[in-house]
């Protein structure tokens, strides 16, 4: 629902004409006059369509606006979530590579049932592992670098 309606839009209208400040000691005393040049009477509906779809335009960049800063703010904190992820899966590695002969005969066989191997699972968690560290590290070396491009060209059209 717009905050615009037409009696706003008509108020709008009744309020806008080119002050003569040399003429006129007041804007009121030039409108009592009969004197105010009014571009915009008659055209209270055009007016209120122009000002409805100015909100509109608003609201959306104002979404967009919002989006944008969920997503600076998930690419902030992307860096720890890899981090904490890749230390978790590390941990697991660890605790997978000590683990005696029977508990890995038991972790077999569960992965048997799944139609795995204790092997598998172990290479695969390396996989993720080493895929994590690599992608995190190439990516966040791609992202940091845009981001020093667009504060360099920042700074040019400043500086410019």
């Amino acid at each position: 629902m717009s905050v615009f309606t037409i009696d706003l839009a008509r108020q709008f209208v009744d309020n806008a004409f080119r002050s003569r400040p040399k003429q006129f000691r007041s804007a009121d005393e030039q409108k009592r006059s009969g004197k105010a040049h009014r571009p915009l009477l008659g055209k209270d509906k055009e007016l209120l369509e122009a000002l409805r779809a100015g909100e509109q335009r608003y609201r959306e960049c104002k979404a967009e606006i919002e989006v944008i800063r969920l997503l600076r703010k998930s690419d902030a904190e992307l860096p720890r979530q890899c981090t904490a992820t890749a230390n978790s899966l590390q941990e697991i590695t660890e605790a997978l590579s000590r683990l005696d002969r029977i508990s890995r005969e038991e972790l077999n066989s569960i992965a048997l049932y799944q139609g795995s191997s204790f092997d598998e699972m172990y290479e695969r968690l390396e996989k993720v592992l080493c895929c994590i560290n690599e992608g995190t590290e190439s990516f966040f070396l791609i992202a940091r670098k845009r981001q020093d491009e667009n504060l360099v060209s920042a700074r040019g059209v400043f500086n410019a």
